[in-house]
């Protein structure tokens, strides 16, 4: 997601979108645990100016799964 900084108003903006299951996955890529998204995820955030910054407040609630450590067999 791109946001130019003029569409961010005093009273902050606020975006939601799909984050897919490509796209989360490649977030934890090397996670050692080998943890792997199930499906795309819905994904919120605020954005609000602080000077020459911006601040940027996010959440989303990915399924994952990841391979049981204490089985012997997959």
């Amino acid at each position: 997601m791109r946001v130019k900084i003029d569409e961010i108003k005093d009273s902050g903006l606020a975006r939601s979108w799909e984050l897919s299951r490509e796209q989360l996955d490649l977030m934890i890529e090397g996670e050692p645990a080998g943890y792997r998204a199930l499906e795309s995820a819905a994904t919120e955030a605020k954005l609000k100016k602080m000077d020459r910054r911006v601040l940027v407040k996010a959440k989303t609630r990915p399924k994952l799964e990841c391979p049981c450590s204490r089985c012997l067999t997959p």
